[in-house]
């Protein structure tokens, strides 16, 4: 099977004190593996539901969540972060860096945190900021960084550990639309030579038609 993801009636309520929201209906969905996705949809359609149930990091009311040929419906929040951390990278819009490690170290963590040692793990942090143009501010610290050099920093973090997905809520929105574009560009060229499984939510029609395919969600549902 060439699916790395698949949704089978899905279902998300939230309890808001005597009423239930319904942020996602019934939705089916099938991710095939290197392929990038762009998530659209107006404001409150579902769309940072649907990516943190792709993303291990909500669970589903109803329906089954299948991630590379395993449902994880009823895994054990130890089971969920352990996909998180080696099989998933996340790209978010605030860029999420910590401020008191340098850029080496912020995205060397990713690799430490599933067990590698100090000299491996910068080594091929070196090597990702250096392609995502970044080789001269390694010991930098983010406060230090444009917008996009942060987001750049961000996108190394993801990839460093080889993930099979990545995941990316609004990446360019704290982006210029020039610097925006870069970054789409840039996690575009790792979707095409890694064949990484990219899916991203964005409110740019624009950037979301650079993307193979786009999901359209409305009032919880998949419309498109």
């Amino acid at each position: 099977m060439n699916s790395l993801i698949q949704l089978k009636n899905v279902t998300k309520e939230y309890p808001m004190g005597k009423v239930t929201v319904q942020a996602l209906r019934g939705v089916d969905l099938s991710l095939e593996r290197g392929r990038y996705y762009s998530i659209v949809g107006p404001s409150g359609s579902g769309k940072s539901t649907l990516l943190h149930i792709l993303g291990c990091m909500d669970l589903p009311t109803g329906g089954e969540v299948w991630v590379n040929g395993r449902q994880v419906n009823g895994m054990s929040e130890a089971a969920l972060t352990a996909i998180r951390a080696q099989e998933i990278g996340f790209v978010f819009q605030s860029f999420h860096l910590s401020p008191i490690l340098t850029v080496l170290e912020n995205v060397a963590i990713a690799l430490r945190f599933l067990g590698a040692n100090k000299a491996e793990a910068e080594s091929r942090a070196r090597d990702w900021l250096k392609r995502v143009g970044l080789g001269h501010r390694l010991g930098h610290y983010p406060a230090e960084l444009s917008g996009g050099e942060r987001q750049r920093a961000a996108v190394a973090r993801a990839v460093v550990k080889n993930p099979g997905l990545i995941l990316a809520d609004e990446p360019t929105g704290n982006l210029d639309s020039r610097t925006g574009r870069e970054i789409i560009e840039l996690m575009r060229a790792i979707n095409r030579e890694a064949r990484t499984t990219i899916v991203q939510v964005t409110h740019d029609r624009e950037i979301a038609s650079l993307s193979d395919e786009i999901i359209t969600l409305r009032d919880g549902e998949v419309v498109q």
